[in-house]
Order: structure tokens, then C-alpha cells, then sequence
């Protein structure tokens, strides 16, 4: 395994953006375990987690996907407006297949599941902090493929849509209503409504109805096309 900067002793200052004291808790553990790392404090929100950033300036910022006040492809790129040499992990419950190519393209550098052994949370903080990118053996894999003749993310349901229109997919299948979508992404009723019917046409779904069962559905991790690459 690679540790960050292990000739020069230099430590490493790590933050976490996540809105699970639990998970806080975790990784604050893991990074202790870290040669020459610091866990230097946790935030449960993306304006937190700027103001974190702000003050701390740390190397890494390990970063959720659903955060209450945002959306975690959006506090990327918001993490990469204050600082290009922050590097972020993204750490989160969403499948991988249909949510670590989307992380990686908006400027993360890895990307690893929630409940992922604490060998596999030391490797990818470690890989991240050298200055490499962390994926997965299976997701190198689909990602390959995705660069294959006819194999590609629009061959597929969840791949054809936006990110903004993923964003609005994932938070509908996290029990989230219309106007609720609307706050946490800062965006309109009318635009999320726009989303909706858009997603619905790329997703095969008649009805809105359809629409809500098949985002649980991928949540859920209930269905293999919908979530594949």
C-alpha cells in the first residue's frame, strides 16, 4: 500500500464531509491507522464542509454523495473552485457502475462504497493522498468497456441521462419530493418538473409513478440495468 510522503514525515490533513456521526466516527479511526495523517475535523453539510475546507486547508477531503443542503457532484466542483491541490474521495452508498465514472469526470479522484473493508478505506485514502487516482477493480473494468465501440454510457438507461438529471433521478429515488429536489439542488420546481419528464423518456417510464419505482429501485440497487454502465 502507498503511504502519503512517508520519507519526509510531512503530515497529511484530512477532512470529512458527511452527514453520518457513525461514519465520522469510522473514518476518523481508519485515518489514525495512517502513517504521518491527521484527521483534522468533519463537517455534515456542503456550506460546513466550504467553511471546513476554508479554514482547515487540508489535503483530503473525503466527501458523501447526499449531503442536506447539496449534492455531492456539486460540492466537487465547489471544493475544486476553492483549491485544485485539495484532493477528494468520494465515499458513499451509491453503486459504483453508475456513480463512479460521473465523480471521477467532475474532478474527484476516487471513488469507493460505503461498508468496503477498512483495508480497502486505508489503500484508497493512501492512493488518493500519493497523487494517484483510487477506483475499484470493477470499476476499472466498466470503465474500459465504456470506451468501447458500442459499449459506451449511452447504451444504457442511467448512463443516458445529464448529471443534473442524475442528480434529480438519485434524489427522487431517496424519497425526495419535487419541490424538496428543487431546495437541495438550488433549482426551480418548473426545472425539476422539466428533469422529471426528460428522465421519464430516457428511462422507458409511462408515468410518474414509474419514474419514483424505478429510482427506488436503483437505490436499492433492485435492478442491474439501471444502474449498469
Amino acid at each position: 500500500m502507498i503511504e502519503p510522503d512517508p520519507g519526509t514525515g510531512a503530515r497529511k490533513r484530512v477532512i470529512l464531509i458527511d452527514d453520518h456521526p457513525i461514519v465520522a466516527t469510522a473514518l476518523q479511526g481508519v485515518a489514525l491507522t495512517i502513517p504521518n495523517l491527521e484527521f483534522v475535523g468533519a463537517a455534515n453539510s456542503c456550506a460546513e464542509g466550504r467553511d471546513l475546507i476554508a479554514r482547515e486547508e487540508p489535503d483530503l477531503a473525503i466527501i458523501d454523495m447526499s449531503l442536506s443542503d447539496g449534492d455531492g457532484l456539486d460540492l466537487i466542483q465547489a471544493i475544486r473552485d476553492l483549491s485544485v491541490k485539495i484532493r477528494i474521495l468520494v465515499f458513499s452508498m451509491n453503486q459504483e457502475n453508475a456513480v463512479g465514472h460521473r465523480v471521477l469526470s467532475a474532478g474527484a479522484h476516487g471513488y469507493l462504497m460505503k461498508g468496503a473493508e477498512i483495508s480497502a478505506i486505508r489503500e484508497a485514502i493512501s492512493v488518493v493522498l500519493a497523487g494517484e487516482t483510487f477506483i475499484t477493480p470493477e470499476l476499472a473494468q466498466q470503465l474500459a468497456r465504456s470506451t468501447l465501440p458500442n459499449q459506451g454510457e449511452g447504451q444504457t438507461l442511467v448512463g443516458r441521462l445529464t448529471n443534473r438529471e442524475f442528480q434529480v433521478f438519485r434524489l427522487l429515488g431517496e424519497g425526495l419530493t419535487t419541490r424538496e429536489v428543487s431546495e437541495r439542488l438550488s433549482i426551480g420546481v418548473k426545472t425539476v418538473e422539466s428533469h422529471r419528464e426528460n428522465i421519464k423518456n430516457k428511462i422507458d417510464c409511462d408515468n410518474a409513478s414509474q419514474l419514483i419505482l424505478a429510482a427506488r429501485d436503483w437505490i436499492r440497487g433492485n435492478t442491474s440495468d439501471l444502474g449498469k454502465i
